[in-house]
């Protein structure tokens, strides 16, 4: 049976920890196209989930993990997260990324960092980064740059607002297009959005009051199916018309 085929009976069903996915005899014919994310890992020839939630899965490139509402995030190689600079070294950083230690940042992993020309990052500071390494008995190592030493979008957030929701709603925001609250704000406000795999989102809107409004619409959304969210969005751009900001 096709990989698919097995994946479209399990998709977005309920699993416990111990629960099969799937055989890993299923994965001949496509090795290294799938990918596991969170929840999911390798035991004897299957694939288990090891937590408690939601199997999910996005295409392009394949990739399966278990939806869980958990509150502390675990380091996942390859991860997008946003990161709080805790503290300054000579050559390095350590990061704040919400689980259970402090991420490494070489401060020569920007885009165009020599030893001469380095980011001079402060405390508190905020970072969009990628995981290169996260493993339970290691240090997570964290970068601002890509595989072709590009920033692709990483790197330091300047500015804007930084506020934490739910992991599962993390994951829900990045499935554009069919996140329905972020393409309703998107046609009636102008703002960036960066969102981390952590549970940390960060906008960048042209005033507070736009900011605010963003900011709860987006945690008030978690719940919310389509028509729900629709309603919300009318409703938030009608009590703040009329308001103008010095």
């Amino acid at each position: 049976m096709e990989i698919m085929d097995i994946l479209k009976k399990k998709i977005d069903t309920v699993f416990l920890p111990g629960d099969t996915i799937l055989p890993i005899s299923c994965l001949s014919s496509t090795e290294g196209f799938l990918k596991f994310g969170p929840g999911l890992r390798q035991e004897g020839q299957d694939v288990v989930a090891f937590k408690a939630g939601i199997l999910r899965m996005k295409k392009k490139p394949l990739f399966i993990w278990i939806d869980t509402n958990q509150k502390r995030y675990v380091a996942v190689k390859g991860d997008t997260v946003i990161g709080i600079i805790t503290t300054r070294g000579a050559d390095s950083y350590k990061v704040d990324i919400g689980s259970s230690q402090p991420a490494y940042l070489n401060n020569l992993l920007f885009e165009g960092a020599t030893k001469r020309n380095k980011p001079n990052l402060k405390i508190n500071d905020l970072v969009f980064a990628k995981l290169i390494v996260a493993n339970k008995d290691m240090e997570p190592e964290i970068s601002c740059i890509d595989e072709n030493n590009k920033s692709n979008n990483l790197g330091p957030l300047n500015d804007g607002y930084m506020f934490t929701v739910s992991l599962g709603l993390s994951r829900k925001l990045l499935q554009l297009p069919m996140c329905k609250v972020l393409s309703l704000l998107g046609k009636n406000f102008p703002f960036e959005i960066v969102v981390g795999l952590n549970g940390r989102i960060w906008i960048h809107s042209k005033g507070i009051i736009d900011t605010i409004a963003i900011a709860n619409a987006i945690v008030s959304s978690e719940f919310m199916d389509d028509n729900e969210v629709t309603l919300m969005v009318k409703q938030l751009i009608e009590s703040i018309a009329g308001f103008e900001e010095d």
